[in-house]
C-alpha cells in the first residue's frame, strides 16, 4: 500500500503583527542608546516598512538590496532614500 501524502500549503501571510516583537525590542535598543522620541519614531516606522517589505524579522542582506531598488525604482529622492537607509 503506498504511502499516502497530505497536501498541506504551510505558507501563511505575514502580517504586521508578527514585527511587532523584533520592533519593540528595537524600539527598546534606540531608547537605550539615547536617541530622541521623534527619531525612534522614525526608525522604527521606517524598519517596519522594510521588514513588511522582506516578509521576515530577520532578512538577509538581499532583501534590503531589492528593498533599496525598488525605492529607486519609485523615483524618490536621494535624501528620502538615505532616510530609509537608517
Amino acid at each position: 500500500m503506498p504511502k499516502k501524502r497530505l497536501n498541506v500549503n504551510w505558507e501563511r501571510e505575514v502580517r504586521t503583527e508578527d514585527f511587532k516583537p523584533a520592533l519593540k525590542h528595537y524600539n527598546r535598543y534606540l531608547e537605550d542608546i539615547g536617541l530622541s522620541k521623534s527619531t525612534i519614531t522614525s526608525y522604527v516606522f521606517r524598519v517596519g516598512k522594510f521588514l513588511g517589505f522582506a516578509q521576515d524579522d530577520a532578512p538577509q542582506v538581499d532583501k534590503f538590496t531589492k528593498f533599496r531598488e525598488l525605492l529607486h525604482e519609485k523615483k524618490l529622492s536621494r535624501s528620502t532614500i538615505d532616510k530609509q537607509d537608517n
